[in-house]
């Protein structure tokens, strides 16, 4: 998968889950999630993330946010990179394990969508269809005239 489809993934579930937690009653905020989203939005455009940032895009009041992002640390899912000498100020940066979860999570996802909207034909390759964009766009139907 491509670092643009990642992407498109992430804007897709994200929007899905903005659906059900902040328009309608149906799902409470998940702090994990929204960390892990940001921190793997952050890793896929080259951008630097702090524990701030990621306690700000958790979406729930910062003690909250604090013990999520500790919980991900101690899991090995974040990584604490110090970005001075004195090592009092550092980055986080996603795992391996977690790139690698988050791309079963995309493929699983893709996978899903794909057979959902009949764009694998049983037969293809998940590869077949990219997720989003100028692809699908040959694929989707006229209006009747």
């Amino acid at each position: 998968m491509t670092r643009e489809e990642l992407l498109r993934i992430l804007n897709f579930v994200d929007a899905n889950r903005e659906i059900s937690e902040k328009r309608t009653g149906l799902s409470t905020t998940d702090a994990r999630w929204n960390i892990i989203s940001y921190a793997m939005r952050r890793h896929l455009e080259g951008k630097l993330l702090t524990t701030t940032s990621a306690a700000l895009a958790a979406d729930v009041p910062y003690g909250t946010a604090m013990r999520r992002i500790s919980e991900l640390i101690d899991q090995k899912l974040l990584h604490k990179r110090p970005k001075s000498k004195s090592g009092k100020s550092f980055s986080l940066h996603p795992t391996r394990r977690l790139i690698e979860e988050f791309e079963s999570f995309a493929m699983q996802l893709k996978a899903m969508v794909g057979n959902t909207f009949g764009f694998n034909t049983g037969d293809g390759e998940i590869g077949d269809f990219y997720f989003g964009g100028y692809y699908m766009a040959s694929r989707i139907l006229p209006y009747p005239s």
